[in-house]
């Protein structure tokens, strides 16, 4: 089991590690920053609902109520995070911006209704994955938050070395195969693991201006 969760196991321990880094340092109040806390957070919760699903699902099969909550917890994991990055994505662009945030709250909430109404199946054997209405409805979900991240990155074509853009290079590439793998053998749990390493090289990219020159200059 300890060997099934290696990737899981691993990236929580990155992704504390990145929490006590990020949270205990002094920050400039914006957007950007306010949307890779969001981020960090819902990465860390992600990891712990797939850990535990894991467990559940092989240790408790009898808790069935326990692993339907578990299944539609990560399935809104998947949308809540790819919705977060799409917003930090917006947020970064040098252009006049076309979308705002508000706009994100119907199809996010649209989006869950339909993962807590779909039905969803667990297989639980020689393999462990989920499957159903409420799955492929992710899939979908997740193609669309792709090509609009896509259709961002073609509108800021003249600025494709900006650095920022390297979490959103690493989303297309890692997140499509990913995506692929998974749907060719979902009992590869790779996605929250691959979103906490482009999740840690996005720290990476956030500018944060020294808190005391910026008082000093005000």
């Amino acid at each position: 089991m300890i060997q099934n969760m290696f990737f899981q196991i691993t990236s929580i321990l990155y992704i504390i590690l990145l929490i006590i880094v990020y949270f205990t340092r002094k920050k400039v109040k914006n957007e950007e920053n306010f949307l890779y806390s969001m981020l960090i957070i819902t990465n860390f919760i992600g990891l712990i609902i797939e850990m535990m699903l894991y467990f559940v699902g092989y240790k408790f099969i009898p808790f069935s109520w326990m692993l339907v909550i578990l299944e539609k917890a990560i399935l809104v994991y998947y949308v809540g995070w790819i919705t977060i990055f799409t917003m930090y994505t917006i947020t970064i662009t040098p252009k006049k911006r076309v979308i705002h945030f508000y706009q994100f709250i119907l199809p996010f909430s649209v989006s869950i209704l339909g993962i807590i109404i779909l039905p969803s199946y667990l297989l639980i054997d020689d393999k462990f994955y989920s499957y159903g209405p409420a799955v492929d409805l992710v899939y979908i979900i997740s193609g669309l938050y792709i090509f609009l991240n896509l259709v961002f990155l073609i509108k800021n074509r003249t600025n494709l070395t900006n650095r920022k853009n390297i979490p959103l290079y690493s989303f297309l590439v890692i997140g499509s195969i990913v995506a692929i793998i998974q749907k060719v053998n979902p009992s590869l749990l790779l996605l929250v693991p691959a979103e906490t390493f482009i999740t840690v090289i996005m720290y990476f990219t956030i500018e944060n201006p020294d808190l005391k020159m910026v008082r000093e200059l005000e």
